[in-house]
């Protein structure tokens, strides 16, 4: 059954899990209808198929699983936003101090956030291997790009060299 969000999903110290939604192959543009809103403890997992809303706001997890995410506006993260897959679309993309980005990295790579204006850093990136995967040396992952890269982050990426260029932001095995 299609999602189609006129008004508002929040996530309330619970996990709202979206799969299998196919919001934009009916358009020739990506629609702006509604907002994701993760709360507190809330966790918005977006595990398959296309969303798009005009705003997303995220004040507890944000997980992209699979599938793809399009943030009519620009995203502001001072929570948490686990990368196992998929593509988190935004018009600008700033991480604060509080902010957290975790990446989880397989054999079909990792999700990634992509901007179409710039990126600022902060907080903290975390990178970790899914089970049981071991990438191969010298591998490059995309975690950001955007039409500009400014600032930076800590964060535990274990074996893999944070790359902080003009336009991305990488992890390289």
């Amino acid at each position: 059954m299609p999602f189609l969000n006129t008004g508002s999903a929040k996530a309330t110290n619970a996990t709202l899990t979206l799969s299998g939604g196919d919001g934009t192959s009916h358009y020739t543009s990506f629609p702006s209808y509604g907002s994701f809103t993760t709360m507190a403890a809330g966790v918005l997992e977006f595990a398959g198929g296309s969303f798009s809303a005009s705003t997303v706001t995220n004040n507890g997890t944000l997980k992209m699983t699979a599938g793809s995410l399009h943030d009519a506006g620009a995203f502001s993260n001072p929570a948490k936003v686990m990368l196992n897959g998929g593509t988190f679309t935004v018009a600008g993309f700033a991480q604060t101090s509080a902010g957290e980005i975790d990446a989880t990295i397989s054999s079909a790579g990792t999700g990634k956030i992509v901007s179409t204006a710039s990126v600022s850093l902060a907080g903290t990136l975390n990178a970790a291997n899914a089970t049981s995967f071991t990438p191969t040396a010298g591998t490059v992952y995309t975690v950001l790009q955007g039409t500009s890269v400014t600032g930076t982050c800590a964060g535990s990426i274990g074996t893999y060299t944070l790359g902080v260029g003009s336009t991305t932001v990488t992890l390289t095995a």
